[in-house]
């Protein structure tokens, strides 16, 4: 269960409840491939049902606001897991916003494809785990645009962060 699913349930008078991290990622599947070429600069695959995910189309709306200067690619759950894995690997950076302030499955996966991830500051699971500038970037509406064209054009610190993750 998540932190914020922790809180909750705390919150409804359960003592005994304690965070798990229930995602992670297929190593068969999911592993930098210096071969193959990194072709979109900006990527996203997931669910982007708007009723549920809110707050996320509203992030990768702005986000493909970009797309004149740089090559972007989103796709919903609609790709098999080879699919999803092989975009990831030919992405540069992986654009994600949870749900629910989780360390979703979609943050392994990038990391262990080599891109660089891109998570919302306001995650609560990432802070316990991984480190912001060292690990993945964090973003906001304030400087989620800089951020980006900054990792997009400073290619030696996008792949070292990449390959520390």
């Amino acid at each position: 269960m998540y932190p914020a699913g922790v809180e909750y349930f705390k919150s409804q008078g359960f003592e005994n409840v304690w965070p798990f991290l229930p995602c992670s990622f297929d190593p068969s599947l999911h592993y930098p491939d210096p071969t193959i070429d990194r072709m979109y600069d900006i990527s996203f695959v997931g669910a982007f049902l708007h009723p549920i995910h809110r707050q996320r189309t509203s992030w990768l709306y702005e986000v493909a606001k970009m797309a004149e200067l740089y090559k972007i690619a989103f796709f919903d759950w609609i790709l098999e897991p080879p699919q999803s894995a092989d975009l990831l690997r030919q992405s540069r950076i992986i654009f994600n916003h949870s749900y629910r302030g989780e360390l979703n499955i979609l943050s392994f996966e990038a990391m262990a494809s080599g891109a660089l991830l891109f998570l919302e500051d306001t995650n609560i699971d990432v802070k316990d785990h991984f480190e912001d500038g060292v690990h993945y970037i964090s973003y906001n509406r304030s400087n989620y645009r800089d951020r980006l064209k900054y990792y997009l054009t400073h290619e030696d610190e996008r792949q070292r962060i990449a390959a520390e993750s």
